[in-house]
Formats: structure tokens, C-alpha cells, sequence
């Protein structure tokens, strides 16, 4: 592998990475619904999405992993805010989210 293909996969990796993070800590659910109340707020979300979805798809991911990744880490999110993962679950949940992102499948079967 060139040193070219190596820093794009390099980079691509990482953004896959900030973008698992950053689904996973921007869920705050209760709040979620008030602001979607906002008129305003709705194209600042809705363009926050997209610019995700199109990041991730720059990575090569399919619109369907896309889907999938993503609303797993909010769902992760979610169960965090609650109580309901604790720290080793969390980071779990994350790797496996980030194989499934990167590579399409788990290392390990579940």
C-alpha cells in the first residue's frame, strides 16, 4: 500500500471515528424533542445530519451502514444517558460500532 492510500485510509478511519462520537455524545433526548419545536432550529438540524451522512459517505460507507451505525451510537447514547451502560459497555459497544463502520462486519462473531 502507497503512503497516499495510507493517509486517506488513515483519515477516513478517523472521521468514521468523530462521527460514531460525536452521534453518541449529541443525543440528549429530552432536549432533542423541545428543539425540534423551534422552527429554526429544524434546518440547523437537519443540515447537521446530512453533513454527517455525507461525510461518512466520503468513507465509502454505504447510506444503508450509514443508517445503521448511526442510530445505533444515538441509541448507545441514549442508554448512557439513562444509566443503563456503564463505561466498558460503552467502549464495547463503540469498537463493534467502529468495525461494523470500517469494515463491515464484527472481528469477532457475536
Amino acid at each position: 500500500m502507497d503512503r497516499a492510500t495510507d493517509g486517506r485510509q488513515t483519515r477516513n478511519a478517523e472521521r468514521t471515528r468523530r462521527a460514531v462520537l460525536d452521534a453518541a455524545v449529541q443525543v440528549i433526548p429530552p432536549m432533542w424533542g423541545g428543539l425540534y419545536t423551534i422552527p429554526a432550529v429544524v434546518p440547523v438540524m437537519e443540515e447537521n445530519a446530512a453533513w454527517w451522512d455525507e461525510q461518512l459517505a466520503l468513507d465509502g460507507i454505504s447510506p444503508e451502514r450509514i443508517l445503521i451505525v448511526r442510530r445505533a451510537a444515538e441509541g448507545i447514547a441514549v442508554a448512557a444517558l439513562y444509566g443503563e451502560q456503564d463505561g466498558g459497555s460503552i467502549s464495547t459497544a463503540r469498537d463493534l460500532l467502529l468495525e461494523l463502520a470500517t469494515e463491515g462486519n464484527f472481528r469477532t462473531p457475536l
